[in-house]
């Protein structure tokens, strides 16, 4: 992996486990950061779906970035101000040098 292709700054996040008098603890509804690292972000499709008579774009990323432990779909990545969901995470040689992460990004939009 080259480094100067890791030109965007991505912050990863784990979901913490958030504790209810009422119901227990529960995990996903809040999100830590673990990790800040430079990336390659690279947009690799686009769609619309209809859910609940709303119209739901989404944007599928590729990222690429050095390699890191413990990163799997659970976590969540944010970019620019954008929270993209890990949809999975490969190791592409298995040498433990880099992560190859797919992304997606929902917007709903009213109509």
């Amino acid at each position: 992996m080259r480094a100067g292709t890791l030109r965007e700054r991505i912050t990863i996040q784990a979901p913490m486990t958030v504790h209810d008098s009422q119901w227990g603890p529960t995990e996903g509804e809040a999100f830590e950061n673990i990790a800040t690292v430079w990336a390659s972000v690279a947009a690799s499709g686009a769609g619309e779906s209809v859910r609940d008579d709303k119209v739901q774009s989404t944007i599928s990323y590729t990222i690429k970035l050095r390699h890191l432990d413990g990163i799997d779909s659970k976590h969540r990545i944010v970019w620019r101000g954008r929270t993209l969901d890990i949809v999975s995470v490969t190791d592409p040689t298995q040498r433990r040098r880099e992560l190859v992460i797919e992304a997606k990004e929902h917007e709903s939009i009213i109509g």
